[in-house]
């Protein structure tokens, strides 16, 4: 009987080793691997580790990047970690009427709302819908919690006033979007202690990027706030990129997934451009504090042609010059738009 015991007591010890092990190997892979099954979560935990910014780029025109941006915004989490998100695609010179709109609620008409997204240096790009929508999400979200919790739009866009704007020297001032972006997320809203997220193109942020450059965003921000921006590369979906980087990492296939920090996991030591495309330079630690996975798919959204009425396109003729002294508006306004209506359609240049 004695040996009995002994022998079921073996193995109740044998087997409790056993499960230390493989919780101990658990603990491992997940220190060198930090992700858990929601890239949402992920994200917004990278505030409660010392992050006061994050920078989240913005493909621009990306379906899967603005749902991954409309989803965070509604994580239960949310608006008690983030208290300002700073948008490269919200024109200053409205900020009073983004806080109307999106902030506190007030119904107001398209025609003037558009304004936001419309008045920027950045002609046509904003036109997808997806800008539209979120905007949108963010207003809806906001109007479903109590007015001292709500997430306020920061416009990042130079406060051009485009309806008095008569030559490229009203333009001139503007034009270094570089330094005045951050410029704004600092007076605005880090100098306040306030928590940002910022939404925008990755060149501006990624402190090794594209040809080596660095974006001029972080190089400012880093130097007011060091260790405290934290910058995130996403994996380029463009010809098979995102595919290949899933396969090779053993990723779920266009589960979103987010890896911070890259220092001391797995992922440290990868070159740039198996995660941000071809034109990147350098390790991708050098460049990104966390890599987000979101899928394979890059297909972009293209603006409903039916927006460009006369009035509009009349305006953005009006518009190339003052920004391009000596460009013809009419003939970029018809370009652009056929070059846009053949990528819309799937067709070569």
């Amino acid at each position: 009987m004695e040996c009995a015991n002994l022998y079921f007591e073996t193995m109740e010890l044998f087997m409790i080793k056993i499960v230390q092990i493989i919780v101990s190997s658990l603990s491992i892979i997940i220190a060198a691997n930090p992700a858990s099954a929601d890239a949402r979560s992920d994200l917004l935990a990278m505030y409660d580790q010392g992050c006061l910014a994050v920078s989240l780029p913005d493909p621009h025109g990306q379906i899967m990047a603005a749902d991954f941006r409309e989803h965070l915004i509604t994580h239960p989490d949310f608006a008690s970690k983030v208290d300002v998100i700073a948008l490269e695609f919200a024109s200053a010179f409205h900020q009073d009427l983004l806080d109307r709109w999106v902030l506190e609620g007030e119904d107001i008409p398209l025609s003037e709302t558009r304004k936001i997204w419309r008045d920027t240096l950045s002609l046509f790009v904003w036109d997808s819908p997806l800008y539209e929508s979120f905007f949108i999400a963010l207003r809806e979200a906001n109007l479903a919690l109590p007015r001292e919790h709500r997430v306020r739009a920061l416009a990042l866009a130079p406060a051009i006033d485009w309806a008095n704007a008569e030559s490229h020297d009203d333009i001139a001032p503007y034009m270094e979007r570089g330094r005045l972006m951050p410029e704004r997320i600092h007076t605005e809203a880090l100098s306040n202690g306030q928590t940002v997220l910022i939404i925008m193109g990755s060149s501006h942020y990624i402190r090794r990027g594209y040809f080596g450059r660095r974006g001029g965003g972080s190089a400012y921000l880093d130097r007011r706030y060091p260790n405290q921006l934290c910058v995130i590369a996403q994996v380029n979906a463009e010809h098979g990129n995102a595919e290949r980087f899933a396969i090779s990492h053993n990723f779920k296939a266009n589960v979103p997934r987010l890896i911070y920090p890259i220092t001391g996991s797995d992922f440290e030591g990868i070159r740039s451009d198996q995660i941000m495309g071809a034109e990147a330079r350098g390790k991708i630690e050098q460049a990104a504090d966390a890599i987000l996975y979101l899928g394979n798919d890059g297909t972009g959204s293209y603006p409903d042609f039916d927006i460009y009425d006369s009035s509009y396109r009349s305006e953005l003729s009006r518009r190339v010059p003052l920004i391009w002294p000596g460009s013809d508006g009419d003939e970029f306004v018809e370009d652009t738009l056929a070059r846009t209506m053949r990528w819309k359609e799937g067709l070569p240049e």
